[in-house]
């Protein structure tokens, strides 16, 4: 069982049949819109993940952010919202947490990073950019892999960890990102480059990398990107 209608939800019901998650409930469910949240969104978030662990009737997957999979820096008021979900679910006796990076293929949203990116360099918006931290554009498939696995673990006996993460091996700087879309638009970023400290170091969450080859690719994440932008471009072409 799937629980959650927003771009993660709707792509795995796409992908997967309902014999892959039998046993199992996927929670996606949450605010998604971070640009717009207020603070009862966050509130009636956390009410409806309580109730969803009190009435689940099989190990429940929560989807979380791999952000939370770093040490130190300063988390933003939907990352302490998403630490604040994944202690309720821990909290319960059968529950799971699969953080995962962006998952690329959502042409609609305007609020994810690389939409809103391309978007502002294409129209010479300006932006502030935190070049220095690491991000991890996924692929839908491989996505989709990991939360297989995931099922998988939760099905069977001896279970490594109760955190996983989806992210790739190597990601790229944000720097990285903006310059790949420059060069495709031969276009400049209007960007103010803040640095901070977030740190490279993980904590102890399990990465999947070890089960899925794909995400221990070295260009896996810039190989990922430059896929999107192509798909990006045939449906925003650029009025030149």
């Amino acid at each position: 069982m799937i629980h959650g209608n927003g771009f993660i939800g709707r792509l795995l019901k796409s992908q997967l049949g309902p014999e892959a998650t039998e046993g199992v409930e996927v929670y996606c469910r949450g605010v998604s819109n971070t640009y717009r949240a207020q603070q009862s969104d966050f509130e009636r978030d956390l009410s409806e993940l309580e109730a969803a662990l009190k009435t689940a009737k099989h190990p429940i997957v929560y989807i979380s952010s791999s952000d939370l999979s770093y040490k130190g820096g300063a988390l933003s008021k939907y990352l302490t919202h998403k630490k604040q979900c994944e202690e309720i679910v821990l909290e319960a006796t059968d529950a799971f947490i699969l953080r995962v990076p962006q998952v690329l293929g959502n042409l609609k949203s305007r609020y994810s990073l690389i939409n809103y990116l391309i978007e502002a360099i294409k129209n010479r918006k300006s932006f502030e950019l935190y070049s220095k931290r690491k991000r991890f554009p996924t692929r839908p498939a491989e996505f989709t892999n990991a939360i297989v696995k995931i099922i998988l673990k939760c099905k069977i006996q001896g279970v490594m960890s109760r955190v996983y993460d989806a992210s790739p091996m190597y990601g790229m700087y944000a720097r990285d990102i903006v310059s790949m879309i420059e060069q495709r638009y031969g276009l400049l970023g209007a960007y103010v480059e803040i640095e901070d400290s977030c740190s490279s170091e993980r904590d102890n969450s399990v990465n999947l990398w070890q089960w899925i080859s794909e995400l221990r690719q070295p260009d896996y994440c810039y190989n990922a990107l430059e896929c999107y932008l192509d798909e990006y471009d045939r449906s925003f072409p650029l009025d030149r």
